[in-house]
């Protein structure tokens, strides 16, 4: 049977198919960019990795700038999101205690963690 009979019979849509691929685009370009840095990675390695044809990948991200923010983006919007958090008078109000502290710290150690890659891309 087809992939496309079998997706109509699932019921997978044009929207979805190109989530899909999006997100096969970023999860490759993570690994990519993780293993091999930024200036070793080419578009044609991501799109090969990601199982899509190079020029198939300009569908979703302008070039390979394009496609490393979209990569690194959501992190650096997190960071910025705590620094403002705690530059907030509101953060000194509601970190109050030591427990409090340590739940940050050890959230923090979890977020990074779950993150290495990216941090290793952004700092190293």
């Amino acid at each position: 049977m087809e992939l496309s009979k079998i997706e109509a019979a699932i019921g997978i849509n044009d929207a979805e198919k190109k989530e899909f691929s999006k997100e096969k685009i970023l999860n490759a370009a993570t690994a990519e960019f993780s293993s091999k840095g930024y200036l070793n990675t080419s578009i044609r390695k991501i799109a090969v990795r990601a199982g899509v044809s190079p020029s198939n990948m300009y569908n979703y991200f302008r070039d390979k700038d394009d496609l490393f923010n979209a990569v690194i983006g959501p992190v650096i919007f997190d960071i910025e999101k705590g620094k403002q958090y705690l530059k907030s008078p509101r953060a000194l109000e509601e970190v109050y205690n030591l427990q409090d502290h340590l739940d940050m710290v050890a959230f923090i150690s979890t977020y990074v963690e779950e993150r290495r890659e990216l941090f290793k891309l952004l700092f190293f």
